[in-house]
């Protein structure tokens, strides 16, 4: 095994090990020899003993690590993520020891990894391997990469990170956030302050070290963040004194300052509503982290404090303080997962009309700066674009792409995928809730939750990610990526076009310009957006149009009762903007029927059962013949279908699965219950 080498104190460096599975992994164990177990990480492979390990997927977990070295065995399985992950959590003069096959191999590799992006009737083993190919591209000829085959593997000298002259800021950068959140904090009119950074900078030490200066000021201090647990670094720091710890669901407080970690992480309604009830805060967020979801955030609340709060302030913390500025890992993890990619500069002087291309994954892998703008709008234009979307976009057969090319710079994206075209017997198993074939988000739903149950059996395309350049909106060529989409799906033969997204009235106005109308609401916010997901759909043959309408009579008919319960809190614009145009439905009677059938005989769920449940549970023959325990199991479950523990609990059931068993069966005895009336194909 060759000789230790050095690299520049403080830089970071990505040992590149390659060859057969133990061999690689015994010459992680050797390179790992001799360092304190608490300050090492591996990912993937069973770890050495007293060394931390986490399985391929999971390496969000490191964040806020401060790790001396980490192991990625990538013969477990590559998952993008972990990388960035990783990467974000070395301090300086450490490693990231990255385990492969030999290189001329790997892309050919079976993938573990590749499961989590598989869907139903498109196996790991048909994606391609060109984020592998870039990946390996970049990995010979980074400055960062030391590349060791098996038994040439060059060990690091380890040094310990030096201590920091400034035990209370590591960097003027940092000193400087201090300053300008303690100045935000004790403001005549309170404002908001958006602190922003990259992973490393220190941002969320600075919100604990001013914390720990407020509360010995005697300013009480109010923290926020996904979890607690997110939010470790600020404690940290904070200590010995302690802030309050506020879920981000909770109401504000009413005196102090709010600080808000990890602020991307949050629904953006949930910070706006955060703000209106405490304007004297402090956000800080990532931007370029590997989660993918600060810049778009980032975006929509700089603008949102802008016009809410004019005197509200930003600031962006440029320097590292765990390794040097200029960082050589930094730079490649960020080339690696374009995590600092941005749309493309325009020329200025007027526009030009853009031309509307399809586009393989191979051939946008080729061509760097094509890739690095197509993904930069992605990030900028959407809640959570990640890495792993990367390695989707690239590798995945069933994705299709269109790009928008002015003058050869990309100033629109649009990617989609086919789903459904189920045989008879797994669409009805997908109807009762039995199957959730992955990859297959609308057809799924559009049978399992909007009840119709032939839906998976139809082909559409569902529009994955749609971003236009922020200078070139408004123009419509938005529009003009979906009727691109739309044109190639009708001469595939596909019976439907569809898209699911965060619910705007802004966002379904475009919608329907493109051609494309609401067919479903979701009963529950998306984690990221905060917004309640509405699906719409235009039909593209005759299947498509029965497919349509049937969709459109069922969400009349269930969005009343979703509207007295899983949507009581959505705006009464964009209330009135779901149903404008809604038919009235031919037979209540024939909806409720198939409705309760799936929920008796299925796992159809209470809140998509409500209204047909409401009709059904005013039929006094039936409610004469229940007992009372099932009269009021049936009552609580019409008054609060969102909350199966309080019926439960009403009924002096053992808890929601109890109550939701009983409920089936019940329903199962009723009317309306006892065949589904449904053409699936596969008779009942």
């Amino acid at each position: 095994m060759a000789a230790r080498q050095d690299w520049p104190p403080g830089e970071r460096r990505l040992l590149w090990i390659e060859g057969e599975a133990e061999a690689c992994r015994e010459d992680a164990r050797a390179c790992l020899h001799g360092l304190d177990p608490a300050q090492v990480l591996w990912i993937g492979s069973p770890a050495p003993d007293g060394v931390a390990s986490l399985r391929p997927g999971h390496g969000n977990r490191a964040l806020g690590g401060d790790l001396t070295a980490a192991v990625l065995d990538a013969h477990s399985g590559l998952d993008p993520d972990d990388l960035g992950a990783l990467g974000g959590a070395l301090r300086g003069d450490g490693a990231l020891l990255l385990l492969t096959p030999p290189a001329d191999d790997w892309p050919a590799t079976a993938d573990p990894a590749l499961e989590r992006l598989a869907s139903h009737g498109c196996p790991p083993r048909r994606f391609q391997g060109r984020f592998l190919t870039r990946l390996i591209r970049l990995l010979a000829s980074h400055p960062a990469v030391r590349r060791c085959p098996v038994g040439e593997v060059a060990l690091p000298s380890w040094r310990p990170t030096a201590s920091a002259h400034d035990p209370e800021c590591l960097t003027d950068d940092q000193a400087d956030a201090v300053a300008d959140i303690l100045v935000h904090a004790r403001a005549a009119t309170p404002t908001p302050l958006l602190l922003t950074a990259d992973r490393g900078r220190g941002k969320s030490a600075a919100l604990g070290i001013a914390a720990r200066r407020l509360l010995a000021a005697g300013t009480p201090v109010t923290v926020t963040a996904p979890s607690r647990r997110a939010a470790a670094a600020l404690f940290r720091q904070a200590a010995p004194r302690e802030p309050a710890f506020m879920p981000p669901e909770a109401p504000p407080p009413e005196t102090g300052v709010l600080l808000v970690d990890e602020a991307a992480a949050l629904p953006l309604p949930r910070l706006q509503a955060l703000l209106e009830g405490r304007p004297r805060a402090v956000l800080a967020t990532t931007i370029h982290g590997y989660e993918g979801t600060g810049r778009g955030v980032a975006l929509r609340l700089l603008e949102h404090l802008t016009h809410r709060f004019p005197g509200s302030g930003q600031r962006h913390m440029e320097a590292p303080v765990r390794w040097r500025v200029g960082d050589p890992l930094e730079a490649f993890v960020s080339e690696a997962l374009l995590l600092d990619a941005e749309p493309a500069a325009l020329p200025t002087g007027g526009s030009r009309p853009s031309a509307v291309h399809s586009v393989d994954g191979g051939a946008l892998g080729a061509d760097e700066a094509r890739l690095r703008a197509a993904f930069g709008l992605l990030v900028a234009g959407h809640y959570q674009t990640r890495p792993r979307d990367l390695r989707q976009l690239l590798d995945d057969p069933e994705v299709r792409l269109w790009l928008a090319l002015e003058q050869d710079q990309v100033t629109g994206v649009l990617a989609a995928r086919p789903e459904g075209g189920f045989a008879a017997d797994l669409t009805r198993e997908i109807w009762l809730g039995r199957r959730r074939p992955a990859g297959h988000l609308m057809a799924q739903s559009l049978g399992f939750h909007a009840g119709v149950a032939d839906a998976p059996r139809h082909r559409g395309l569902r529009i994955l990610r749609i971003a236009v350049h922020p200078a070139r909106r408004r123009c419509g060529l938005g529009c003009r990526l979906v009727a691109a989409a739309r044109d190639q799906a009708r001469r595939d033969g596909l019976d439907w076009l569809g898209a699911s997204f965060g619910a705007t009235p802004s966002l379904l106005r475009f919608w329907r310009e493109a051609g494309l109308e609401p067919v479903r609401v979701g009963n529950r916010a998306d984690a990221a957006s905060g917004s309640h997901a509405v699906m719409v759909l235009q039909p593209l043959s005759t299947a498509g149009e029965a497919l349509y309408h049937e969709s459109r009579e069922r969400l009349a008919r269930h969005f009343p009762s979703q509207r007295r319960h899983a949507l009581k809190a959505m705006s009464p614009a964009l209330a009135a903007a779901v149903v404008a145009g809604l038919p009235t439905p031919a037979s209540g009677a024939a909806i409720d029927a198939r409705d309760l059938y799936a929920f008796a005989h299925g796992h159809r769920s209470l809140l998509d059962t409500h209204a047909a449940l409401t009709a059904v549970s005013g039929w006094d023959p039936w409610r004469d013949t229940l007992r009372e325990r099932d009269r009021i199991l049936l009552e609580a479950a019409v008054e609060h279908p969102a909350d199966l523990p309080a019926i439960a609990r009403r009924t002096g059931l053992r808890g929601r699965r109890e109550a939701l068993q009983r409920l089936r069966a019940l329903v199962a005895q009723g009317p309306l219950a006892g065949t589904d009336g449904a053409d699936t194909g596969g008779g009942a």
